[in-house]
């Protein structure tokens, strides 16, 4: 079977497709996108308000620019103020961010350098890597969770919070703006606009009712969408298309 016939994309986003296309010189007629599975969750490991942190925001992913760690504590920091008992918990390796003619900031300078309140830096934890099951259960007990990336093709970290329903912020690029449908069943911020952020994530802290909601709908969206039997199907399909062509 040549490339041309069949292809399958592991990744939301027709554009990527598109620029596949382009790049290789291929026409693709029969290729299709098929994102990546969302894991299965069990019932134990699902979000409930009833049991979540109230002052608890979660961080997944690598300190660097590409996944927009600063935003976030950029943000975190700007809500601490008024909020006295919000924390950030910050999942992830530190990877360093580059800051030009300052050379690249760890994590910690970074908040140092940020952060003037000592108070306020001192509710930032930074966690390091975790096990899937920790990260798992730091989610569970978050009360929103944020996805900061400037840009991402899928977002793992995203589709994993989605399935258990948790209450997410997400940057409105990609892959990401793809998946989120803002205000439906999360809420899309402005890339690289920390205030945006904050603002996002203070609608999630101030609403419970709001915050459960599109915790819930993600949740179905991800079974509908995004669950191993519809991306198995669709990959079949795919093959049974390709084969019988």
């Amino acid at each position: 079977m040549a490339i041309e016939e069949a292809c399958a994309i592991t990744s939301p986003s027709e554009d990527l497709l598109n620029k596949v296309r382009r790049f290789y010189g291929f026409v693709l007629p029969e290729a299709e996108v098929i994102p990546n599975p969302a894991p299965e969750v069990e019932d134990a490991d699902r979000w409930k308000l009833s049991d979540c942190d109230p002052n608890l925001i979660v961080y997944v992913g690598r300190f660097d620019r590409h996944k927009g760690g600063d935003l976030v504590i950029d943000a975190f920091a700007s809500l601490a103020d008024e909020r006295k008992e919000l924390r950030l918990a910050f999942i992830g390796p530190d990877r360093g961010l580059h800051v030009p003619g300052s050379g690249s900031l760890s994590l910690q300078d970074y908040v140092s350098t940020r952060v003037h309140d000592e108070s306020v830096r001192a509710r930032i934890e930074h966690l390091g890597r975790l096990s899937p099951d920790e990260v798992t259960k730091c989610r569970r007990r978050a009360r929103a969770v944020v996805v900061a990336s400037r840009f991402e093709v899928f977002g793992m970290v995203l589709v994993e919070a989605l399935a258990q329903g948790c209450p997410v912020v997400g940057s409105d690029v990609g892959g990401i703006s793809e998946i989120l449908e803002h205000e439906e069943n999360g809420l899309l911020f402005e890339s690289s606009n920390a205030a945006d952020l904050a603002e996002k994530m203070q609608t999630l802290l101030d609403d419970d009712d709001f915050s459960t909601k599109l915790g819930e709908q993600g949740r179905l969206d991800m079974e509908g969408r995004f669950s191993r039997h519809v991306v198995a199907k669709q990959t079949k399909a795919l093959y049974e298309r390709a084969l019988a062509g």
